[in-house]
């Protein structure tokens, strides 16, 4: 899937619709690839660790991938169901022009191809989630995400965007933050804050408003 797929997977939970969820039966649903790929990004939105790690294939620091990933997207499915409540439908809307998709849609309506006890489902848009079975039942590879890298920095990165959604909801849920304009500038913020001060100079750009004028040459 990669990182973009990786972030898709993410921002599209945030926006799943709690009305579409449906009631647990027993146990998660790996009766297919479909089904535990929806499993698992249910799981995520509702940041269900538990049945995102019997839904998914994830040992050492690919469980501390899950986890980060479970803490950022259900942060960010708290701020878009306080935003939808405080600030209006622009909220959802925002959140899902960032997302682009439902993901339950989408893995719903994606391909399936099925190599002995491995499968791929392919969405009509390019991306893919990549599952194993083990033990009759199917589960995401999230090792795949991360194809053998260091993702440490992702994952650092996952929590911080949890933690900062989670503020802003704080923020908006209380009146700090009235406009989505806000909202965003403030997510923005807060996620900066909430990484290391390196990691912060690489991958957040500094606002030119706040940076000295330049010395005219003479």
């Amino acid at each position: 899937m990669g990182r973009r797929g990786l972030w898709r997977l993410i921002l599209s939970a945030a926006v799943l619709a709690a009305g579409c969820r449906e009631e647990k039966k027993s146990g998660p649903d790996l009766s297919s690839p479909k089904a535990a790929a929806i499993t698992f990004t249910r799981a995520l939105e509702a940041g269900d660790l538990a049945t995102a790690r019997m839904a998914s294939n994830a040992s050492g620091f690919e469980g501390d991938l899950l986890e980060a990933m479970a803490d950022s997207s259900s942060g960010m499915n708290r701020l878009t169901v306080i935003a939808s409540a405080r600030l209006g439908e622009e909220a959802r809307k925002i959140a899902e022009q960032h997302a682009q998709i439902n993901m339950t849609k989408v893995l719903s309506e994606g391909a399936v191809d099925i190599q002995g006890n491995r499968a791929t489902l392919r969405s009509k848009d390019g991306g893919s989630v990549h599952l194993q079975k083990t033990d009759n039942q199917w589960r995401v590879d999230v090792g795949a995400l991360s194809k053998g890298q260091d993702v440490s920095q992702v994952v650092t990165f996952l929590r911080a965007a949890g933690l900062a959604a989670r503020q802003v909801a704080d923020d908006i849920d209380a009146g700090r933050v009235k406009t989505i304009t806000e909202a965003q500038d403030v997510m923005v913020a807060r996620v900066a804050a909430n990484l290391p001060r390196q990691m912060r100079a690489r991958l957040i750009p500094p606002n030119p408003s706040t940076q000295p004028a330049a010395t005219p040459s003479t």
